[in-house]
This record gives structure tokens, C-alpha cells and sequence, in this order.
């Protein structure tokens, strides 16, 4: 028989399993702080998340839409349902340099900063704005404007001090979008920009049809311009600053470009594998084979390394 605090540890970690794999009831605040409370917790997590056959058996294929609180898109044949953990006690990825804190010259107009994959900055602004620069990332500004960024690629989370005289403006190729006292998170990648915001509001579009987003809203831009409005947990917006990687069916290489940025490695998905879809939560880990093998085995595929990049394939299964 199960001694009687181990069977209350798995009956809690199978209670956010479920919970976590409803939008509506997901708490990620609450589940990363249950992990971290305990180093047990995430092992009792990760044994209810790899028993997927009880798990699935008892609550089914789910079936979700690709962006939230969207009719127009259309849903997957079938999305996966997977939730995965890294480590409770997720140690920092690797910080590229020191925290940067450009001030401003004005001998020159313009600047960048960029950060190698697996490398993050802050940038403080003269005007007390913060900027949180994720791996990969380019961040262009202007000596003598501290009311200007543009993020040419790559992801950032922007703390804006509020001025209404002066808003605070962040372009992101096409997209414009202009601040109304906000924390908020922008990712580019290639053509296609993504918006959300954690606290306040921003205008998309502030010079034409001024989309407002509150806290909770988020945007989707492709690179043909159509947009999307949906809905996101506030404490999951920029939750990368916090060493982890929070997903509602997401594509697979949607997260392995995600990972390629965080981790310092190339991650690529197998073509098969590109539109398939699952919801959770990464905790990060600076420790790779191990990331990449709880990964593997969650996703039940295979995720290799080759030297040059990690891949994540079909798995193999061995013949009858």
C-alpha cells in the first residue's frame, strides 16, 4: 500500500494535471509554487504526466482551438494534450554578459542591442522604462528618445513608465503599438508578430484603428497583416524572465523555435511533427540532456542530439 503522504503528494499532482490542461482553471503561479514548495512534488508530477494511458483513459482527447477565444481558426485533427515539467528547482538559463544599462549620447540617433541564442539583457531606459531582451533577440533605439523601441526580431517584455504627454511606442516591423501604463510582452518571428499584455493596456494600431488591449488580451499579426484577438493568462505573459515556457496548443515548432532561444541550441521538429499541438508549461534547465529527455518522453517523441542541434523526431518503437 502507498504510505498515506506519497499517496496525497500523487492525488495533488494528478488535481493540477487536470487543472493545468483546462484553460479555464489554470493557475501557473500556483503550480509552479506547489513544484518549487517540494523537490518531491515534481517527480510526483512527472510520474502522472508519463502514466498518459490512466490519464488519457480518464479524460480523453481534447480537442482545442490553435488561438484562444478565436471562432475563425481552425482547430487541429487532434491536439495534443500533453503537459510537461523540467526541473522543480529550474536553475537560470545562461545570462549573456552583464545587465546592461545604455544611457542616452546625443552625438548619435540610433542603436541596437542584440543577444546571442541562450543570452538575455535588461535595458533600463533614462525615464525608468525596463526592457527585458530574450535570446536571439534585436532591440533597436534611439539615443535622446526614451519613448521609442523597435524589436526587429526575436522577444522582449517591455515595463513602461506611463507619460501621457509622451506614450511610449514599440514597432515590430508593420505592427505599431503604443503604451497606456503597461507591462506587456512582443514576439517577432520572421513576418509574424505576437503582442500580450500583463498589466494596463496597449493601442495596437494607435494611429488608425486603435485596438485596445487590456491586461489578459493578446494579438496575433501574420506576415499578410490579418489579426487575431484573443484571450491569455496575464501571469503567463513574459514568463520566459521567469525560466519558463507556458503554452494553450501551441504548435510543436512554434516550441522549438522557443527552445532554440532560451536554451542556446538549435532545436528543429521532423515534418510530421511541425503541426501537431500541446498545452503546458516548460520549466527551463540548463542542464540539456536532461531538458531534452523529459521533453522526449512527454511528448513521447524522440529528441536527439547531434553535435549540431537537438531534434525532435517520431519515436521508434521496437518491433513485435
Amino acid at each position: 500500500m502507498m504510505p498515506q503522504g506519497e499517496a496525497k503528494m500523487r492525488e495533488e499532482a494528478a488535481g493540477w494535471f487536470l487543472r493545468q490542461r483546462d484553460p479555464t482553471r489554470a493557475d501557473w503561479d500556483g503550480f509552479v509554487a506547489w513544484l518549487e514548495a517540494d523537490p518531491a512534488h515534481n517527480a510526483a508530477y512527472e510520474a502522472v504526466a508519463l502514466a498518459d494511458d490512466d490519464v488519457e483513459s480518464r479524460i480523453g482527447d481534447q480537442v482545442l482551438a490553435d488561438r484562444p477565444s478565436n471562432d475563425n481558426i481552425p482547430h487541429p485533427a487532434r491536439a495534443r494534450a500533453r503537459w510537461f515539467a523540467g526541473t522543480a528547482a529550474a536553475a537560470a538559463i545562461l545570462v549573456g554578459g552583464l545587465v546592461a544599462y545604455p544611457r542616452l549620447n546625443p552625438s548619435v540617433a540610433a542603436y541596437a542591442i542584440e543577444t546571442g541564442a541562450g543570452q538575455r539583457r535588461m535595458v533600463m531606459l533614462d525615464d525608468g522604462t525596463r526592457i527585458e531582451l530574450n535570446g536571439n533577440s534585436r532591440l533597436g533605439l534611439r539615443r535622446g528618445d526614451t519613448r521609442f523601441a523597435s524589436l526587429d526580431r526575436g522577444e522582449a517584455t517591455f515595463t513602461v513608465v506611463h507619460d501621457p504627454a509622451t506614450p511610449f511606442e514599440v514597432h515590430a516591423g508593420d505592427v505599431r503599438l503604443r503604451d497606456v501604463g503597461t507591462t506587456f510582452n512582443v514576439l517577432r518571428a520572421g513576418p509574424d508578430t505576437e503582442a500580450a499584455v500583463a498589466e494596463g493596456a496597449v493601442l495596437f494600431d494607435p494611429d488608425g484603428d486603435a485596438i485596445r488591449l487590456d491586461a489578459g488580451r493578446m494579438i496575433y499579426v501574420s506576415g499578410t497583416g490579418a489579426g487575431i484577438i484573443g484571450r491569455v493568462d496575464p501571469s503567463a505573459v513574459g514568463a520566459w524572465r521567469r525560466d519558463r515556457l507556458v503554452y494553450q496548443n501551441a504548435s510543436l515548432a512554434r516550441s522549438a523555435t522557443d527552445l532554440s532561444r532560451n536554451v542556446g541550441a538549435l532545436v528543429t521538429v521532423a515534418p510530421e511533427l511541425q503541426r501537431e499541438h500541446f498545452s503546458g508549461v516548460i520549466l527551463l534547465d540548463k542542464d540539456r540532456p536532461r531538458l531534452f529527455a523529459r521533453i522526449g518522453a512527454l511528448l513521447d517523441v524522440d529528441a536527439v542530439d547531434d553535435g549540431k542541434a537537438w531534434h525532435l523526431a517520431p519515436r521508434k518503437r521496437a518491433a513485435r
